[in-house]
């Protein structure tokens, strides 16, 4: 095989990285326009979710939000757009949402004020609102979804250096 023929398929395989980065972050910004109605929902309990990481599960705290709509009730669980676990030496609280509805549990002993953040910030009976997809009500969501925008910023990146690997490959003679 030659260089050239080399460079062309590390090219190929850049470029389908990067249109699958250009896939995703199409498909996560359509996903959140399909959930159109909202309904004010009544959280009604308290739970610890999990979420598997490759290095083993994590837990976190999660309301659940029982909502109505077309005439039936359901539930949900509230859910946050990210989950960062951070190490730090002092924190004010050891748990806090951000602007983007991201939850950030602050690991450390020197923590002053330890909060319960589901219990604190959506006791049970406090209103919380659910997004669903109409004629779907089932489909629905509470708090933010997941977004898929670190996927994006991995691939995109990663494909655009396999990009640039292959065309210089490409050029350089045989």
């Amino acid at each position: 095989m030659t260089n050239q023929e080399a460079g062309f398929w590390i090219l190929a395989i850049g470029l389908l990285l990067c249109l699958s980065a250009i896939v995703i972050l199409i498909w996560d910004k359509r996903r959140k326009y399909k959930y159109k109605e909202s309904v004010m929902g009544t959280v009604i309990s308290h739970k610890r979710c999990h979420t598997d990481t490759g290095h083993g599960s994590i837990s976190y705290p999660c309301a659940v939000v029982e909502y109505e709509a077309d005439g039936r009730k359901y539930q949900c669980i509230q859910r946050y757009s990210m989950i960062y676990y951070n190490s730090v030496k002092r924190a004010e609280y050891d748990w806090e949402i951000d602007e983007k509805y991201g939850l950030h549990c602050y690991v450390t002993s020197r923590c002053r004020n330890h909060v319960d953040p589901v219990r604190d910030w959506f006791p049970v009976g406090s209103a919380m609102e659910v997004r669903y997809v109409p004629g779907k009500p089932r489909k629905a969501y509470c708090g933010a979804l997941r977004s898929m925008r670190l996927v994006v910023l991995i691939l995109g990146p990663i494909g655009a250096g396999i990009c640039l690997l292959g065309a210089l490959l490409m050029l350089v003679p045989a």
